[in-house]
């Protein structure tokens, strides 16, 4: 995940077939929580519309309507239960995460055709780094 400035790795995505990821619980200060069997017990009624990548998906850029806020539960690595209100970039990576582990990802979220036409942009800008790259 850090190595490829990720913020947040299911295990699934790794191969293992656990109910737990990582994720930054704050960016700025580096700081990585795993959550153990997560649910998501609400979620809030404001959506927003924010770019989302994922490492499943190197260069794939897709505008994602999730939930602003999400009240979740999980267990950390003591097999302590925590229940916590989640807001924004948090809230939004959480989500991400817990897709996976549902067997969904970020580009069943949206319609067939912003998705093939954010595949294009990413076709577009591999091919321009890799001209520029040569030149």
């Amino acid at each position: 995940m850090e190595g490829s400035a990720g913020v947040g790795l299911s295990a699934n995505q790794c191969g293992v077939m656990e109910r737990v990821f990582v994720m930054y619980s704050d960016i700025k200060k580096k700081e990585i929580i795993a959550c153990f069997n997560p649910k998501i017990i609400k979620k809030g009624k404001e959506k927003v519309l924010i770019d989302e990548g994922c490492l499943s998906f190197p260069g794939l850029w897709v505008k994602v309507k999730r939930p602003e806020t999400i009240e979740v539960e999980y267990e950390d690595e003591n097999g302590e239960k925590i229940q916590r209100e989640l807001y924004g970039l948090q809230s939004r990576i959480f989500q991400h995460e817990y897709d996976h582990m549902e067997g969904t990802n970020f580009t069943q979220r949206v319609s067939r055709l912003k998705l093939n036409m954010a595949k294009r942009r990413a076709a577009k800008m591999k091919k321009k780094s890799m001209f520029s790259m040569s030149a």
